[in-house]
């Protein structure tokens, strides 16, 4: 019988099964996670790769998506990129270089409108929203204090993320300060 050719649903890992029947369980060798595998919904053989692949292209396979640590091709159902282990669960933001946001003007909204908008404006809504929160919550804790704290840390933020995205870097959703 030939070897069933399967893709970890855990971290991506592509397995290979010998033997068995129509249904396999099987514990990934990177992972140590027990899968089904079910000849129906099996693949064929990984496509060997060719010099010309890079980790870093920019355009990928259907079903193949980018590792926003290591730019790795992983695939999309990956839960952790098989190449550095970092979680693959938040969606990733990109935009191609020099497309990106102005950082001086995400700064200038976070320092002149509300706490947390210039990452809602970037695609950071969930990160922003509770940014927003957790300012009003702090201020109010400390008499205001502790906003102004929070207020210029989120400006560096909101600078960094635009910077690391205008360059064409990948950044997480909820990704702080990428460098």
């Amino acid at each position: 019988m030939n070897p069933i050719h399967a893709t970890c649903p855990h971290c991506g890992q592509n397995c290979e099964i010998t033997g068995g029947d129509s249904a396999d369980l099987v514990t990934c060798p990177t992972c140590q996670q027990v899968f089904e595998v079910t000849r129906r919904n099996s693949t064929a053989p990984p496509p060997s790769p060719t010099a010309s692949a890079s980790p870093q292209a920019s355009t990928f396979q259907s079903g193949v998506r980018a590792c926003p640590e290591c730019l790795g091709e992983v695939p999309a159902a990956a839960r952790r990129c098989k190449h550095c282990g970092s979680s693959l669960r938040g969606e990733v933001l990109r935009v191609e270089s020099g497309k990106g946001p102005s950082p001086l003007l995400a700064v200038l909204l976070s320092l002149c409108c509300v706490t947390g908008i210039s990452q809602m404006s970037m695609g950071q809504g969930g990160k922003g929203v509770v940014i927003l929160l957790a300012a009003i919550g702090i201020g109010i804790l400390t008499a205001g204090a502790g906003w102004f704290l929070i207020h210029a840390a989120v400006a560096v933020d909101a600078y960094m993320v635009a910077n690391a995205l205008r360059q064409g870097q990948s950044v997480g959703k909820w990704q702080f300060f990428p460098t």
